[in-house]
């Protein structure tokens, strides 16, 4: 029996224990703001990659003159 009582105490601070929800408090802001950021760059790098593409076209229709 002392065994069971033991264990049901344990049990029971575990339960009260309050220590542990700061910890997962923190990961779960944590992921959000992992997950907008890489949201948030997913969109950029779209529109970095059309203005690259654009600037690449445009430089490859340019004539150049290589005489002075």
């Amino acid at each position: 029996m002392g065994m069971v009582t033991s264990m049901k105490s344990r049990v029971a601070r575990f339960v009260r224990d309050e220590s542990g929800e700061v910890t997962i408090e923190w990961v779960a802001i944590t992921a959000a703001i992992v997950a907008l950021s890489t949201a948030l760059l997913m969109q950029i790098g779209d529109g970095t990659r059309q203005l690259s593409d654009n600037v690449g076209t445009e430089m490859t229709e340019r004539d150049v003159t290589t005489t002075y």
